[in-house]
């Protein structure tokens, strides 16, 4: 097992660090999770150079940090180079774990075969996208048959740097996939029209977790999101406690699909531009992302741990 740090282990940039001990006994250690859209990066979807400067000293001397988010290896992992994360990550909302260290994917969470099926039925109306799998614990890429415009710039295979991604992008489709282990499905268009109508044949299977919204980032894009409805931040986070039974989880979101992630972690923080549900469940409301809310609890969080040394 790796090395584990009780929280007030780690320190504050500037401050003395004493040897690393293992944890004792009865000890509690705190590790944080948070979502990244909306939660942990600022409103043009990056990590704001404040957040990158509070938190990256901290994780190297020892703090646990990770995230929880919808997002795909090749967008989440080249956002969090510039933290330096060290703790497994919860990606495709939950669908998938990430071993930074390893370079390697763990507990993947598929379609069962009647998602697949009517997955295979909403394509046929003419919408295809991305469709990932597990194969061999390698992440494997499909293409369908759709404008490849809408998908430059995703593919950022230098700035990912994953050991167990595939870089050759296959093209398939559901129809084509039903005997893989799909984990994940992203639809894209610049007009909502034809994804509507697909989510919304969708929305009756019970095996799939549906998420139809307009992209916060880039003008007339709507996305389609689909991933197991087995498959959660909380169950992630679940697998998690069963590899570290010591530790207190703390989870920082903004919106409802962070519900199953507040549900399953000791302490629950919502951003200030949290939807209403979400601060409803929250222990605490801490400032907007906007505002570095997350790194800037967990500094003083940990400040507040040293002056009680």
């Amino acid at each position: 097992m790796r090395q584990l740090f009780f929280v007030n282990e780690w320190h504050l940039p500037g401050q003395d660090v004493p040897e690393t001990q293992s944890l004792k006994k009865g000890d509690r250690m705190d590790y944080f999770i948070s979502d990244m859209d909306g939660t942990l990066l600022d409103g043009r979807g990056c990590l704001s150079e404040n957040t990158i400067r509070i938190l990256r000293p901290l994780i190297e001397k020892g703090l646990h940090f990770t995230v929880a988010t919808a997002r795909t290896p090749l967008s989440a992992v080249p956002l969090l180079s510039a933290l330096s994360v060290r703790e497994p990550m919860i990606l495709m909302n939950g669908a998938l774990l990430y071993e930074p260290q390893e370079g390697r994917f763990f507990s993947f969470t598929g379609f069962g075969e009647a998602a697949m099926a009517v997955l295979t039925e909403a394509e046929q109306d003419g919408v295809e996208g991305m469709l990932f799998t597990a194969e061999e614990e390698m992440l494997c890429i499909y293409l369908g048959n759709v404008k490849h415009s809408m998908w430059d710039g995703y593919f950022d295979w230098e700035a990912a740097q994953i050991p167990a991604l595939s870089r050759t992008i296959r093209s398939g489709s559901a129809a084509s996939l039903s005997g893989k282990e799909v984990i994940y499905a992203l639809y894209m268009d610049d007009e909502p029209k034809a994804l509507g109508r697909m989510a919304e044949h969708l929305s009756g299977c019970q095996e799939l977790t549906v998420d139809f919204y307009k992209d916060q980032y880039t003008k007339n894009r709507w996305c389609l999101e689909l991933c197991s409805s087995a498959a959660s931040k909380g169950r992630a986070v679940r697998c998690l406690r069963e590899r570290i039974p010591e530790a207190r989880f703390w989870a920082f979101g903004d919106s409802r699909n962070d519900i199953p992630l507040f549900e399953a972690c000791d302490r629950a923080l919502a951003v200030a531009n949290a939807c209403e549900e979400l601060k409803m469940l929250a222990d605490e409301v801490i400032l907007s992302n906007t505002k570095d809310g997350v790194a800037k609890f967990v500094k003083e969080y940990g400040a507040s741990l040293a002056l009680r040394r």
